[in-house]
């Protein structure tokens, strides 16, 4: 009598700055969604590529030339926080002031593009940037709450009151520095989101998020999205504004792959950049499925991404696109800084998800935005998180709470009786699938 053996393969999933390996049958495992392979090199000489980009860039005189012809006195530089994973920031702003005359680079800022999210430490800045620029140059929280330090600048076709950042707005010379990728409701980050919301005051940003209500707003998608279409004409007001008064605007974005290898600079003017970059983006971040699965078991690619809960919900998001509706997503995200924002957790904790999910677009505020997005995906699957988070916060928050991953294989087993199809995603943050 032939007995056919049960094959097993290993998986390890990255977890904070560990990883977590677990089992699954074979024959359970449609496939691994990952970007394996790509057209683009990986970008080894960085500073290198970035002067050839500052001295070509897209649709705008290099950057060299703008400084000649504005002689800029107050040089401004923004830059991401620590909630984005950019390893390569540390060479990037140093040949950037490198790459200034000597006589300017004593005139150059550095604003973090906080949004709403906590002040950085001067830790973080050095972690973030590097203990050689940080020691050298000033770096200001940008603060969404504080009214003195916003401005004015226009109201958008939506009825958006933009507050942007003085610093940023009375710059001669401003710099916006970013990463593009996929978005849970932007579609993609980069080049306009830096300013809004990235320097933006707070009513803002929550107006503008409130969108998340509309049926547009999903991660990959830019047609029609009016989260997207507001970022865009603030950004693009922003410039004229600047522009009337004789300062320059300029844009550097970077693409990364999903092992966070930097493979394209992309500098110049914003709207060319931003079309280029998602062009890139589409075509590098976009994974084609048959098929939806009944489990899929998602990391969000490790530390930063799942610094919280707050950042890890893109990989949520990320996760249901491949899902069943009704079906099982584990999240794995060891959040060493919890939850992340408090509304985002007072909403999830204090609230049900249908009271969430019935709230009017005038009532959601920023980060109960965030809360809106994780009560969609809750009422629609069952979520699994395997996180660092405490058991009695978890079940508040409305997931179900294992201790580790391999629990929650049992949990799936026990469901599915061994027969569920699923996929694995060892980077939840940078891909997005596709049904064909």
């Amino acid at each position: 009598m032939n007995c056919l053996k049960t094959v097993y393969n290993n998986y390890s999933l990255k977890y904070g700055k560990t990883e977590k390996s677990f089992l699954l049958k074979k024959s359970n495992v449609i496939s691994v969604l990952e970007l394996k392979n790509h057209k683009y090199a990986e970008i080894k000489n960085i500073a290198f590529e970035l002067v050839k980009s500052l001295n070509h860039p897209l649709k705008y005189s290099s950057l060299k030339n703008i400084i000649k012809k504005t002689n800029p006195q107050n040089i401004v530089i923004v830059v991401e926080d620590i909630t984005r994973a950019n390893p390569y920031y540390p060479v990037i702003l140093n040949t950037l002031i490198d790459y200034f005359p000597k006589k300017y680079k004593t005139k150059v800022t550095f604003l973090i593009a906080l949004g709403t999210h906590r002040p950085h430490s001067k830790k973080d800045n050095i972690k973030v940037y590097g203990e050689e620029i940080v020691k050298k140059y000033k770096f200001i929280n940008h603060n969404c709450d504080n009214k003195k330090t916003n401005e004015y600048i226009c109201t958008t076709s939506f009825g958006n009151k933009i507050f942007i950042n003085k610093f940023a707005l009375n710059a001669d010379l401003l710099i916006l520095t970013g990463s593009i990728d996929t978005h849970s409701f932007a579609g993609y980050s980069g080049t306009r989101k830096t300013i809004l919301p990235g320097i933006a005051a707070r009513q803002s940003i929550t107006f503008n998020h409130s969108f998340v209500v509309d049926k547009n707003s999903n991660m990959g998608n830019i047609n029609y999205n009016k989260i997207n279409l507001d970022m865009l004409e603030t950004a693009n007001n922003f410039i004229s504004k600047r522009k009337k008064v004789g300062k320059e605007t300029f844009f550097i974005n970077f693409i990364k792959d999903h092992k966070k290898r930097l493979i394209k600079i992309l500098s110049g003017e914003m709207n060319t950049v931003y079309n280029n970059g998602i062009k890139i983006a589409k075509k590098l971040f976009s994974v084609p499925i048959k098929e939806l699965s009944d489990v899929t078991i998602v990391s969000c690619g490790g530390y930063p991404r799942d610094i919280n809960l707050y950042q890890a919900q893109k990989s949520l998001t990320c996760a249901s696109l491949a899902t069943k509706f009704g079906g099982t997503i584990v999240l794995l995200a060891e959040c060493c800084e919890g939850v992340g924002q408090k509304i985002f957790e007072n909403w999830m904790k204090k609230k049900s998800l249908s009271e969430i999910l019935s709230t009017k677009q005038k009532k959601i505020v920023v980060e109960g935005h965030r809360a809106y997005l994780t009560a969609k995906i809750l009422k629609q699957y069952q979520c699994i998180l395997v996180s660092d988070i405490k058991k009695y916060l978890v079940q508040k928050l409305k997931f179900k709470f294992v201790k580790d991953i391999n629990e929650a294989i049992e949990i799936i087993n026990k469901k599915y009786r061994n027969n569920f199809s699923c996929y694995i995603i060892p980077n939840g943050s940078s891909i997005l699938p596709i049904k064909e």
